[in-house]
């Protein structure tokens, strides 16, 4: 979601002039082509993205071993002719933690991940081109201080997800089996509670602290509008609410509704642009196969 709303901010302010382009000479490009691996961001990307990927399948296969479980409880008991209740209602607010979490993981694997390894890139690639362009004007200057800011703010918010993850993996591995959870303020949390950490400390937050945004051609760094951010960052509070609310109210219609209106949203979020374009496709075939579109003039010329 933040990716999207970033690229339409920074092509409206290259379309307006803004922003401080980092220009290279071919020399610097020759000596871009000698760098050493620490300046290589591959390393670190590969690193990132292994994180966010072992956080993702680890809690959705704790999700999948509780479900599991829980299935062959509900199939022992209703065999038996025991209270099934546990599973077929949310009574226990066993269905509010699971589908939170699988909205969580959707977040943290579909999204989070893609849009902090294109970032982190992004920045790398642009403090690359004015380390080897060896400018010191007035422009490369602050473009550098931007971009370092930005990096700080990505930084910080890719701990706070990380955070996010951990803590809802230890409330989804408490559930599954207590006695391996020593009792601590940590461990006592409901796992609903990460992503609430991951959202409002570290999405909403870097919206509201990072006042620059890198182009989708990592050459340029233009301001992002204060209402953009602010907009963005009162949907990520949103789903942050909702995420808590899932963890203080877990039991009964109230969590259910909360956890499954974080999954719906968490899906939107994450495949919005997908949406859009199909929603997109559907509208032109509509209006194309309308019989009447020609002979009213509104057909395609």
């Amino acid at each position: 979601m933040i990716s999207s709303f970033a690229v339409v901010a920074s092509s409206k302010a290259i379309r307006n002039g803004a922003g401080c382009r980092v220009f290279a000479t071919s020399d610097s490009f020759e000596s871009g082509t000698a760098l050493s691996k620490k300046d290589d961001p591959v390393v670190e990307l590969d690193v990132v993205s292994k994180i966010y990927s072992l956080l993702s399948f680890s809690l959705f296969g704790l999700l999948a071993v509780d479900v599991g479980l829980n299935f062959m409880a509900f199939l022992l008991a209703w065999v038996s002719k025991h209270d099934t209740t546990f599973f077929t209602t949310n009574v226990t607010g066993f269905w509010t933690e699971k589908l939170c979490i699988l909205g969580f993981v959707i977040l943290l694997l579909m999204d989070f991940k893609a849009v902090a390894l294109r970032q982190i890139a992004r920045a790398k690639t642009v403090l690359k081109n004015i380390k080897y362009a060896k400018e010191t004007t007035v422009k490369s200057i602050e473009s550098t201080r931007n971009v370092e800011k930005f990096l700080t703010n990505v930084y910080a918010k890719l701990i706070m997800e990380i955070l996010g993850g951990t803590v809802a993996f230890i409330g989804c591995f408490k559930t599954v089996s207590p006695s391996f959870v020593p009792r601590s303020a940590l461990t006592s949390s409901p796992a609903s509670v990460g992503p609430a950490i991951a959202l409002f400390f570290g999405h909403a937050m870097f919206m509201l602290l990072n006042k620059n945004v890198v182009s989708q051609s990592a050459d340029i760094v233009t301001p992002f509008p204060s209402k953009l951010r602010k907009t963005i960052a009162t949907f990520d509070a949103a789903l942050a609410i909702l995420a808590a609310t899932c963890a203080i109210f877990p039991k009964g219609w109230p969590g259910l509704a909360s956890s499954l209106s974080f999954l719906l949203f968490s899906v939107f979020f994450t495949y919005e642009n997908e949406i859009k374009k199909r929603a997109k496709k559907t509208k032109k075939k509509e209006g194309g196969s309308d019989p009447g579109r020609s002979a009213r003039g509104l057909g395609p010329t």
